[in-house]
């Protein structure tokens, strides 16, 4: 991902429009230029990762041809013709190999339960989602999105409503400082540039015990691991920052 991201940008990207909508005509951002450099290589390498997962249709047939795979082996391995001339084959996978199953049926009825429990996990549909989120890849745009919350607070003392024009801009300069393409309906003239992060906003916001003012309690979302993925990630990008999270953040 070095390799690819150095392809993609020799210099350190181009922050300024991001650093506009922040300001938001209201306060100086220029102290955030490192930090905000540094999060647009960490969206970059997100999106990599989540591009590298596969397409659930692809991974669901991939584990398909496991329990395929699995059943044959272990239904051969009690063939009484094998057992008779390789008895040895019954216990490939025994102690002798340090494996925690006791014999090749063992362990085929063991990668079965685990395969089918893989499967469950699989979003339904056959479209272009990636199986990235479901197995531990953070989102690329909701951390994207996070990390312009963060930001925001640090300039304003507070975060960015959803509907919050300069955050929305603020998000899709960002994402395109990445290196990463608009939504289609951006590319297409159907939306406007910002609108298309009004819900990764949301949820980014969403990912606090309260909100802001207090009014509206809110949970932490039920994917709580990656959410706190996406917190401490954004996080630590600004640690180091010129202005410091408000105390009651």
């Amino acid at each position: 991902m070095v390799e690819q991201w150095q392809e993609l940008a020799d210099t350190a990207p181009d922050v300024s429009r991001v650093l506009k909508y922040l300001s938001a005509g209201k306060r100086d951002a220029s102290c955030l230029k490192l930090q905000l450099e540094q999060a647009a290589h960490a969206v970059f390498d997100a999106e990599m990762e989540a591009e590298q997962m596969p397409r659930r249709s692809d991974l669901r047939g991939k584990l398909d041809e496991i329990e395929a795979a699995a059943e044959t082996i272990s239904r051969l391995v009690l063939d009484p013709a094998v057992l008779a001339a390789v008895p040895q084959l019954h216990q490939a996978f025994g102690a002798s190999a340090g494996l925690d199953v006791t014999d090749v049926p063992g362990a085929m009825a063991r990668l079965l339960h685990l395969t089918e429990k893989a499967k469950r996990r699989i979003r339904r549909g056959r479209g272009s989602v990636t199986t990235a989120q479901t197995f531990g890849r953070i989102s690329s745009r909701l951390l994207c999105a996070r990390i312009i919350v963060e930001a925001w607070r640090r300039l304003h003392n507070h975060s960015p409503s959803p509907n919050n024009e300069h955050a929305q801009l603020a998000c899709a300069a960002l994402w395109a400082a990445a290196g990463q393409k608009p939504s289609p309906g951006v590319r297409d003239g159907s939306r406007a540039e910002g609108t298309s992060w009004q819900r990764h906003l949301r949820d980014a916001r969403n990912l606090d015990k309260t909100s802001d003012d207090e009014a509206v309690k809110r949970k932490v979302e039920p994917g709580s691991a990656l959410g706190s993925m996406v917190v401490e990630c954004a996080s630590a990008i600004f640690r180091d920052s010129c202005t410091s999270l408000p105390e009651n953040t």
